[in-house]
């Protein structure tokens, strides 16, 4: 194990730049997120709202479906993650990596954003319930991920148009797939606290402050 880490250290050591691209585009997309709600109109910031208090209003009374909620968060991971791994395999997939942690951090940044403005600052129970737990779980997982792609892709573009031998590829040499499986693991826990846990933290602070 302590190899394996070892590893994964040597390996994102040398992939400062592609660490710096990843969270460059990440926290780009928090600060979008953020001005998209206050440039919202306000016809649509009433829609929103109408339908976060409903929401709120029906999380004391109604009980979770967790079996629609696990379908629903492993959906939204999969169309994060695997095109994520797909085009690392691409000459062409860096600028998709990067837009998809864009759109990624614009999710978090308009969610939080919006529920924390909603209820005139009183969100912050709901927003920090339910952006929080999972997205530490998330967050790491995704960067690192988004790393190991970038370095791939590029190695795939260096190998087609400057060099047409194979390029000796750290993150491929060093146990690539055994980092991969760690990753993938790592947001299976993620999904099972989105899941199975965040819900009932939303819950408990909606019927206790909000209703």
């Amino acid at each position: 194990m302590k190899a394996l880490v070892k590893k994964i250290g040597n390996a994102f050591e040398e992939q400062k730049l592609y660490y710096l691209l990843v969270l460059l585009f990440f926290c780009v997309g928090i600060v979008l997120g953020v001005y998209a709600v206050k440039s919202m109109n306000p016809t649509d910031r009433q829609d929103l709202t109408s339908y976060y208090t409903s929401f709120i209003n029906s999380m004391g009374k109604k009980p979770i479906d967790y079996g629609i909620l696990l379908l629903e968060v492993v959906k939204k991971n999969i169309l994060l993650i695997v095109p994520i791994i797909i085009f690392s395999f691409t000459f062409f997939g860096s600028p998709i990596i990067l837009a998809l942690d864009l759109i990624k951090g614009f999710t978090i940044g308009y969610t939080f954003t919006f529920l924390l403005t909603t209820f005139d600052g009183q969100g912050l129970g709901i927003a920090l319930s339910s952006i929080i737990p999972q997205n530490i779980i998330y967050i790491p997982s995704i960067i690192a991920l988004s790393i190991m792609a970038l370095s791939i892709s590029t190695t795939k573009f260096k190998e087609k148009f400057i060099r047409k031998t194979p390029i000796r590829n750290l993150i491929l040499n060093k146990g690539g797939i055994n980092i991969l499986i760690i990753l993938l693991c790592v947001v299976v826990i993620g999904i099972v606290v989105e899941t199975y846990i965040c819900p009932n933290i939303i819950k408990f602070v909606v019927t206790k402050f909000y209703l």
